[in-house]
């Protein structure tokens, strides 16, 4: 079993199919199919359920399947350990939520020199998911599981109500809106099972105020594009755009806010050069003026 079968297999499993899996390996089906076959024979197990709907995973291939990540994931960073040497290009690749990079991490890398080169954008439930891949360090407002990766918390997020400036609760509250006065609006949020939804439901749930419409979207910008067009608000960490103006979202007088982890794998063979960054990326939040 080498680096390349365990990449197909992973591959295979997620594009569910033998023709896709061969489409993004740049080999033929026959050829994916054959390193899957001689996994199989090599395992002695089945890894492959073929269905109507695509391949799915045998009950083998489902033990399989976390042992070929994390092989592939340490795979990974070898290479790039003797890369790294070789080349002097020390720079991380960090997998956060869509906005964050930008609004956060840009700023930071700006003053302080961290050597952060690549980012990738995650929903905010798979981002953690990245270290088993590319990602050096993950910053998300999920907080992984116990045990999946060292963790640290950096910083709290500020959740922004995001509206037209002519809507009336624009002007009525400039230093912020509190979360019943949104009882009555349509409300776009970016994508279920996030933390902004997820803390935005629980408080509108907890004072007894359900709005009439609660929509997603699958990005707080997206979001802002629908509501610069219709009615409503949209709740956020996102800065304005779209000529909308943003409000702190605010309970019982106190802003409302949402968790930021950084993640990185505790066996990665730069952990120590990461918990050192999670820990001065969290000095600069706390640092930098309130927005």
């Amino acid at each position: 079993m080498d680096d390349r079968t365990i990449g197909i297999f992973l591959t295979v499993l997620d594009a569910q199919s033998m023709s896709e899996a061969a489409r993004r390996t740049y080999l033929t089906q026959s050829a994916i199919s054959k390193r899957i076959g001689a996994l199989e024979e090599e395992l002695g197990a089945t890894l492959f359920f073929r269905t109507p709907t695509g391949l799915t995973l045998t009950p083998a291939g489902r033990r399989l399947e976390p042992m070929a990540r994390d092989l592939w994931a340490r795979s990974l960073r070898v290479r790039s350990a003797f890369s790294t040497a070789e080349t002097g290009d020390s720079g991380l690749v960090l997998a956060s939520m869509p906005g964050i990079s930008e609004l956060y991490v840009v700023p930071f890398v700006a003053a302080t020199g961290a050597p952060i080169t690549e980012f990738i954008a995650t929903p905010p439930h798979e981002v953690v998911g990245e270290l088993s891949g590319r990602a050096d360090l993950a910053l998300s407002s999920v907080r992984p599981a116990a045990g999946r990766a060292a963790l640290h918390r950096v910083g709290d997020i500020p959740l922004l109500v995001q509206l037209p400036a002519e809507h009336p609760l624009a002007a009525d509250a400039p230093a912020g809106l509190e979360v019943t006065e949104l009882a009555a609006e349509h409300i776009l949020l970016p994508a279920v099972n996030t933390a902004v939804a997820e803390t935005v439901s629980g408080l509108l749930t907890g004072v007894g105020r359900v709005p009439p419409k609660v929509g997603f979207v699958s990005t707080g910008l997206l979001a802002q594009a629908h509501i610069s067009h219709g009615s409503g608000v949209t709740i956020g960490v996102e800065e304005s755009h779209f000529g909308l103006v943003s409000r702190p979202l605010r309970y019982d007088g106190q802003a409302v806010v949402v968790p930021l982890y950084a993640a990185w794998l505790p066996d990665h063979f730069r952990a120590a050069e990461l918990e050192s960054l999670a820990h001065t990326f969290a000095d600069w939040l706390t640092a930098r003026p309130a927005r």
